[in-house]
């Protein structure tokens, strides 16, 4: 189990809707791995006014993938997340951190 502790590195590229506190997010075991990201079993805290804690995935993204060129693509991609309605066949992203002291860029999904 691991705790992310919030950086601000990629915080700009964030959407202020998406943005989520990092020390709120435990890890777990990794589910799979790609070129760009790995993606793990996580648990996030909303505080139990906004439904206590809830399994979810976290996709978190590798350094070598966050080149000006992809990092854009991320921002695109967070910026229509943010505006997007729920849809069945989306995969929901329900927040973003950057973690700046060791584990990167990393979106928090619906499992």
């Amino acid at each position: 189990m691991q705790k992310y502790s919030e950086g601000t590195r990629s915080s700009s590229i964030i959407p202020k809707a998406l943005r989520c506190d990092a020390s709120k997010v435990t890890l777990f075991e990794k589910l799979g791995e790609g070129a760009f990201a790995q993606v793990f079993r996580a648990e996030i805290d909303f505080g139990s006014r906004n439904g206590g804690k809830k399994p979810v995935a976290f996709k978190q993204m590798k350094e070598s993938a966050m080149t000006g060129l992809e990092q854009g693509a991320l921002e695109a991609e967070l910026q229509i997340q943010a505006r997007v309605s729920a849809n069945p066949n989306i995969v929901k992203v329900l927040g973003a951190i950057d973690d700046e002291g060791g584990h990167g860029m990393g979106l928090i999904l619906e499992l």
